[in-house]
């Protein structure tokens, strides 16, 4: 079980002990890569924000017009800078690289847990919609994202990880295969260097 970006920012929010860590820890050469998505998208109250807005038209969702699209955007875009903030607060990193979240796989599985909350959510038939929400979110939240005394970088996981290739995915369709690992650190290695 993972933790998520609500619980780290506002007034209750609390680093993690390993947020803590990394804070303590960082040098100016490191490059910081952050994940963006996932549990904030799948667990509570996330995922009552999230089913309520992949049930709309994907053409509402990627032109900005979907109902509950600005809670996302708020939390990703102020809640990301004000955690990272939190971060970088000893020292700043040479890089900070966003990766947004890649698209889980499109095929259903062999009725694992996110089976049942991916159909809940629409996705076996409608997988455009949470798509167009992670699009959005990326376009409208991340690469937004401004922090001083660091170079920011932004990398849309869901072009190297479209969906489609069921050999990059674990078959709980959430989680990536050593294929799909593979892929992910390749893409961010480019990116590090680059």
């Amino acid at each position: 079980a993972g933790s998520t970006l609500g619980g780290r920012v506002g007034p209750d929010g609390k680093l993690t002990p390993q947020d803590r860590v990394l804070r303590d820890r960082m040098s100016e050469d490191d490059v910081l890569i952050v994940s963006v998505g996932g549990n904030d998208f799948g667990r509570w109250p996330g995922v009552i924000h999230m089913a309520a807005l992949v049930l709309q038209d994907s053409t509402k969702i990627l032109t900005g017009q979907a109902s509950g699209l600005q809670h996302f955007v708020t939390l990703f875009r102020d809640g990301m800078a004000e955690y990272i903030g939190k971060l970088m607060s000893k020292r700043k990193p040479k890089k900070v690289i966003f990766s947004m979240q890649y698209y889980l796989r499109e095929a259903p599985g062999g009725g694992h847990f996110f089976d049942k909350v991916l159909r809940y959510a629409n996705y076996d038939k409608h997988p455009d919609r949470l798509q167009a929400v992670i699009e959005r979110l990326f376009i409208d939240a991340i690469t937004k994202i401004k922090l001083n005394g660091t170079s920011v970088h932004f990398v849309p996981m869901y072009h190297t990880l479209d969906g489609t290739n069921a050999d990059d995915y674990l078959p709980d369709r959430v989680h990536l295969s050593e294929e799909g690992g593979r892929k992910m650190a390749q893409t961010l290695s480019q990116e590090i260097a680059g």
